[in-house]
């Protein structure tokens, strides 16, 4: 029997679905894999609740889609970090993956995880307007916690905390989900004062501001400023956190060549060679290159529709003075926190050989 065009495509679409993503290395040998799919759903949603660290979260991700499972988890945790960050770049930007708003250049372990478990959660929330009433699993595993993230979701936007809605687990959204209406706005305050007063939080500000070479420079600022926020000197906290959130988004153009610095001011570089400065917060934020990472999409809305950045122009200007409040202290502590949580996004990429 002739084949039809149709069968021929059909053929060739099969290869594509199936073709190996290869990893080859001198030292280790080569490597096969095969992109997540829908049969790994569950899967990911049971270590995604196990909170591990992004290392280890990669590991098992790695361990899962092998083609051949010659290498045990043991083996996978013992290759160097550069190695096993080779690989999760290969896995990761392979298209059948269809995961959105990856950098250029090798990404690092906790964009990874960022990544695969933000697609789980948009996969989650449209499996269930789908297919909710024909997957009973589906509904016993998501339904409330779904229902728990949109309430707490509305109430940080609403109380002006709308930029924490990524570095919330689950039962945290529970607990925002949960408070009362009455004092719903001071109360959003405590429970986050309390948070970034502790030292464990200031200790992992640190952790990643030493991370990067470009920001671990405004670390000493930065601890100046908690100290401030700590003692409830918001008087002194408040105007320093707003200079340095504008400085580490400034640093973002820098390190990925959008905009170059020359005597203490920033100029954007256009496409036709052109330089332009960038006076003030407004400037920056308003640059292409923000528009295209998701993940700073509330953060931006948090600026702009939220009129912190009027705010800010205001008591930085000295045309306000009475600013020494908890809660914008608190707001913009938690802004930095989330910036350089997604430092992962801007940086530069890791040169990484195997």
């Amino acid at each position: 029997m002739k084949k039809t065009k149709a069968d021929k495509d059909a053929k060739q679409l099969i290869r594509i679905l199936n073709k190996p993503i290869k990893v080859e290395s001198k030292i280790h040998g080569n490597l096969e894999l095969r992109p997540l799919d829908f049969g790994d759903f569950k899967f990911l949603s049971k270590i995604i609740e196990l909170n591990l660290s992004a290392r280890d979260f990669t590991v098992k991700i790695i361990r899962r889609v092998q083609k051949n499972a010659s290498l045990g988890e043991k083996e996978i945790r013992a290759f160097s970090d550069a190695y096993i960050l080779m690989i999760a770049t290969k896995l990761i930007k392979d298209r059948r993956m269809c995961i959105k708003d990856l950098p250029k250049g090798k990404i690092t372990f906790e964009l990874f995880k960022q990544k695969l478990v933000d697609d789980h959660r948009d996969a989650g929330k449209e499996l269930l307007a789908s297919f909710a009433r024909h997957l009973s699993w589906i509904i016993d595993f998501r339904q409330n916690e779904m229902e728990d993230i949109e309430k707490a979701e509305k109430i940080l936007k609403q109380s002006g905390y709308r930029h924490t809605v990524h570095i919330l687990k689950i039962d945290g959204f529970r607990i925002f989900a949960n408070l009362g209406p009455k004092t719903l706005d001071a109360t959003m305050t405590k429970i986050w004062l309390k948070l970034t007063r502790q030292e464990e939080f200031k200790d992992e500000l640190k952790e990643r501001f030493q991370k990067s070479i470009m920001l671990r420079r405004r670390w000493s600022i930065i601890e100046s400023a908690w100290e401030a926020h700590r003692r409830g000197n918001y008087l002194l906290s408040v105007p320093v956190l707003f200079t340095q959130i504008e400085g580490i988004l400034g640093d973002a153009l820098i390190l990925n060549h959008m905009a170059r610095k020359k005597d203490g001011k920033l100029f954007a570089l256009g496409s036709d060679g052109k330089q332009i400065e960038l006076t003030g917060i407004s400037a920056i934020i308003d640059q292409p290159y923000f528009k295209n990472i998701s993940r700073l999409e509330e953060v931006i809305k948090l600026l702009h529709e939220d009129k912190i950045v009027q705010e800010r122009n205001a008591i930085l200007h000295g045309r306000k003075t009475l600013y020494g409040r908890a809660k914008l202290s608190t707001q913009s502590l938690l802004l930095i926190y989330v910036l350089i949580r997604e430092a992962a996004e801007f940086n530069p990429p890791i040169v990484i050989t195997s």
